[in-house]
This record gives structure tokens, sequence and C-alpha cells, in this order.
């Protein structure tokens, strides 16, 4: 794990993680972490011009190497998908779709069909997520 958070890296290195402190939009940076060995990247950031710099960096490290990105919402996904990433999820989506279920539920429908349905508002909602 790579953050700029010393704080966070300090705490996360005493409960045994390996957590290091360093800017992932720095190629020298990516490529003292190893990225040329890495199986894939996730980029989890808060920032959503972060997470765009970000994954420009990973792609141009890495061009084969699998991105995964947490995004704000649709659009920012979009960003990222056309910064370079293979899959983004959306947080927005995500929630409204918990939501959703959880009101399902409460309305009385049984665990079976909220599932459904949201299933396939999802897989919708992704697609259209999707579309650079």
């Amino acid at each position: 794990v790579l953050d700029l958070d010393i704080t966070r890296v300090v705490a996360g290195r005493k409960s045994g993680h390996q957590l290091f402190y360093g800017n992932a939009t720095r190629a020298e940076i990516l490529k003292r972490m190893g990225c040329e060995a890495a199986s894939q990247f996730v980029v989890t950031v808060d920032e959503p011009q972060s997470a765009v710099s970000i994954v420009k960096a990973m792609r141009a490290a890495r061009p084969d190497a699998p991105i995964l990105a947490r995004a704000q919402d649709a659009d920012h996904a979009s960003e990222l998908l056309e910064a370079g990433a293979n899959f983004v999820i959306p947080d927005a989506i995500e929630a409204g779709l918990q939501l959703a279920g959880r009101a399902l539920l409460e309305f009385g429908y049984d665990t079976e069909t909220a599932r459904d349905r949201i299933a396939g508002e999802r897989e919708a909602a992704y697609a259209m997520a999707s579309e650079p």
C-alpha cells in the first residue's frame, strides 16, 4: 500500500501491514515499489483528480497490468476509464443500489427478489458508467 498520509502509514505498519509513504503519480516511486512485478493495481484515493493522475502514471508504468479504481460518480468513472483503468466502481452508484435494495426489503420484497432487481440495475448502471 502506498499512501501520502504518514499517520495512516505508521498506524498500518504498527498493525502489521505493508504500507509505504510516497506519491503514486511519480514513476520513480512506482518503480521503487516494484510495479513491474505487480499483478494488478487498485486505486482508492478520495481526491478525484489525484485518482486520475495515479491511474495515468500506473498505466504508463505498466501498460499490461489491470487497474481497478474507485470513482465518486459516473462522470469520474468515465475519466478514470479514459485515463487507463480497466474496471471502475462508482461510490454513488453502489451506495444508491445498496439503499434501494434495503428499501425493497423494507417494502416487503423477499431477499431473492430484491437481490435480482438490484443485480439488474447494477448491471445497467455499470454499463453506463463504463462508457468513456
